[in-house]
């Protein structure tokens, strides 16, 4: 039997990221993305830019988020570029027969995926389109996703989908940070929960 820990949209919080991580004793930590911020190069901002060592040391998989982009390359110019840093922004990985796929961009209930502070978007129907060919092709058994920053386990084109909301910066009606765990014992996820952090 093995313990996954997943966790999202840190945000450059790496003391809490770090607290739970250590708290949870998983066999596997998974990031689902936006585990920097766009304002951390901002004097006055909080927390601090996550290095590919900490990634590296802490956790098993990971993906980039918006946030994450645009720290490492600055803001989209084009559209292309856009689409090309979503189009490439995932992961599949298998956990003892289990195929995942991580993106930070799937649990999308709007008509269209952006930036929020940026003009480019992917129309939803493009980006539907591209992920049922993965899911097909991949063979892929459950999802994985961040970015609404609000915690939810869903069934998505007949398949399980999680998002482990963020564990510094609730939105909409979920008032406090909270990750997911759960375990995987003959090829099976079990006990699946959401956890409430302060």
């Amino acid at each position: 039997m093995k313990k996954v820990l997943v966790i999202g949209d840190t945000h450059g919080n790496i003391k809490k990221m770090l607290k739970i991580i250590k708290q949870e004793h998983a066999d596997y930590v998974i990031h689902a993305g936006d585990y920097d911020d766009v304002n951390i190069n901002d004097k006055n901002h909080p927390y601090h830019k996550l290095n590919r060592n900490i990634l590296k040391k802490y956790f098993s998989y990971w993906t980039k988020g918006n946030h994450d982009f645009t720290v490492k390359y600055g803001p989209a110019k084009t559209q292309k570029d856009f689409e090309n840093f979503i189009f490439k922004a995932y992961r599949i990985f298998k956990i003892d027969g289990i195929t995942f796929f991580l993106s930070h961009f799937v649990d999308n209930s709007r008509n269209e995926i952006g930036f929020g502070d940026q003009q480019w978007y992917i129309k939803n129907k493009k980006f539907v389109n591209w992920l049922k060919k993965i899911i097909k092709c991949e063979h892929i058994d459950f999802i994985i996703t961040g970015h609404t920053h609000v915690a939810k386990y869903w069934n998505m084109f007949n398949l399980p989908a999680l998002n482990p909301g963020s564990l510094v910066a609730p939105k909409h009606d979920q008032f406090t940070g909270s990750y997911a765990t759960f375990l995987i014992k003959n090829h099976k996820i079990h006990d699946l929960k959401i956890n409430f952090v302060d």
